[in-house]
């Protein structure tokens, strides 16, 4: 059996670390963000407040996500 990577690990990541601490980094966050958010809110107007907070820690989340796996969108590119 031969074993070929797709997508070989960057040079400075010889075992290929970055992309699993960026997935446990993920796991964690969404944790504390649960825990921080609540997991029953009373009434609408704390469900809406709520659901809002969290659409935004996720879009901030994401976009750290392009920044480490792709660089800086701005800058034409990884900066690998």
């Amino acid at each position: 059996m031969r074993t070929v990577d797709i997508r070989p690990p960057a040079a400075g990541d010889g075992r290929g670390l970055s992309s699993f601490y960026l997935v446990i980094g993920w796991i964690v966050g969404g944790y504390l963000a649960a825990a921080i958010l609540g997991a029953r809110p009373t009434n609408l107007r704390r469900t809406v407040i709520r659901l809002s907070a969290r659409a935004v820690c996720d879009r901030v989340r994401a976009r750290q996500c392009v920044f480490v796996i792709l660089g800086n969108p701005n800058s034409g590119g990884p900066t690998r």
